[in-house]
């Protein structure tokens, strides 16, 4: 996969390309006149959209101040807590999993945090993993492993007693397509891959990459596929080179209850909702006001990539070169940086930096522009409004009352952790 720093697609070529887009264009909801939020049908899609937020002072929700649980250790030696400086936690009914990418495991702890299990781990038997791009809790109990590289998932039972099962998925390139990398899975055990564009197909210019989405079984079998829609927009150079533009992000898919949820940061605030049970469609948006990329960043990210490979060979260094200096740069920072939604239908959506808040030397790569600060949107889409994350954590998923994710101490450890979210 390309760094982050590579990622890319411009706003306003995506805005107009966007044929999924279901929307016609309304009057203008930012004049005084228009009510902070509305709901709308435009050919058969809901449109929920809100220009101002509905919380106040005394209705905001906050983070407490206190995890209610905690698990790690500052030397590792409590079992279980030797994390790396990657993990990701995922909820269970009784319990956090843990994927570890650092040795390609899965770690089970319960509900009090004591570590009951570790399955998974590096290697070439059959549930073992060469690269554990993904985990999921499934049907109810189990927790499920995708490898990227052997091209298989795993299922783990979260208990002793009982045999982990596995099968294969598609190549990177099946059906002419290209990655065909995992999406997320429904609590039954289904789950959605992507394959987009081969990249190798492309001559030299800009191209469109699209993405479909393919719905499988838990046992593999292919159930239904969604698509085509715009994923990210890609460079190809005369002599075969792929770079993704730069400073833009790449379509995200989550998935919710019975629903697919996708969002494309560089067409603007919002999020898509496809029904799976229904066929229904619903667009949430919210007013945003986009930023143009800092001045200078070309520069300074080139400069400091050559600085960064000093022994690099002139080959090495002209690539780095022809790379930021020939890619095209998006006109806006994505609107958003991520996003996820819960259990019980709100959307929570993490909000990007001002370039004036981002140091100097960190300007040039888009993953320091991912703020502490979430947006949060009531199951209608209403915009309900900002929920800031305690220092140093980034939350991996919202629960029905909780947040959960990874605090980094100063000492560089890594720490699993949840807190209850106070709601007034």
């Amino acid at each position: 996969m390309l760094p982050d720093r590579h990622l890319a697609r411009t706003a306003g070529a995506l805005a107009t390309i966007l044929a999924w887009s279901l929307a016609a264009c309304a009057d203008d909801p930012t004049t005084e006149s228009a009510p902070a939020f509305t709901v709308r049908d435009s050919a058969g899609v809901t449109i929920a959209e809100s220009t101002d937020s509905a919380w106040t002072e005394s209705t905001r929700w906050r983070i407490a101040d206190e995890p209610d649980l905690s698990i790690g250790s500052v030397d590792g030696s409590v079992p279980g807590t030797d994390f790396g400086s990657a993990p990701v936690p995922v909820s269970m009914p009784n319990g956090i999993a843990v994927r570890n990418g650092q040795t390609d495991d899965i770690r089970v702890f319960d509900a009090d945090g004591r570590w009951v299990r570790t399955v998974g781990g590096l290697g070439d038997g059959p549930v073992e993993f060469r690269f554990l791009y993904d985990a999921a809790v499934v049907a109810g109990d189990s927790v499920a492993g995708w490898d990227y590289n052997m091209r298989k998932i795993v299922t783990f039972p979260t208990h002793d007693d009982g045999d982990a099962r596995y099968h294969a998925t598609p190549s990177r390139t099946h059906a002419g397509r290209f990655e065909w990398a995992m999406s997320g899975w429904f609590p039954d055990g289904r789950y959605l891959l992507g394959a987009r564009d081969d990249p190798r197909d492309q001559g030299p210019g800009s191209h469109l990459n699209m993405e479909w989405l393919v719905l499988y079984s838990p046992a593999g079998d292919s159930l239904d596929a969604f698509g085509p829609f715009p994923a990210y927009w890609t460079e190809a150079g005369p002599e075969g080179q792929v770079y993704m533009r730069l400073m833009s992000r790449q379509a995200i898919t989550r998935l919710g209850r019975e629903a697919i949820w996708r969002g494309v940061p560089q067409a603007g605030f919002e999020v898509r909702r496809f029904d799976l049970a229904t066929g229904s469609r619903r667009i949430v948006r919210r007013s945003s006001q986009r930023m143009s990329p800092p001045e200078g960043i070309r520069q300074a990210g080139l400069r400091q990539e050559l600085e960064g490979y000093p022994g690099a060979s002139e080959t090495v260094r002209a690539a780095m070169r022809r790379m930021w200096e020939s890619t095209p740069m998006v006109d806006s920072l994505p609107a958003f940086y991520d996003f996820l939604t819960t259990p019980d239908g709100y959307l929570w959506m993490r909000q990007v930096a001002h370039p004036d808040d981002v140091p100097v030397d960190d300007q040039p790569y888009l993953s320091a522009y991912a703020t502490g600060l979430w947006t949060v949107l009531a199951p209608e889409g209403r915009w309900l409004g900002t929920v800031a994350m305690p220092d140093d954590f980034v939350m991996h998923e919202a629960g029905e009352g909780w947040i959960l994710g990874v605090r980094t101490d100063d000492l560089g450890v890594a720490w699993i952790e949840r807190y209850p979210i106070i709601r007034p």
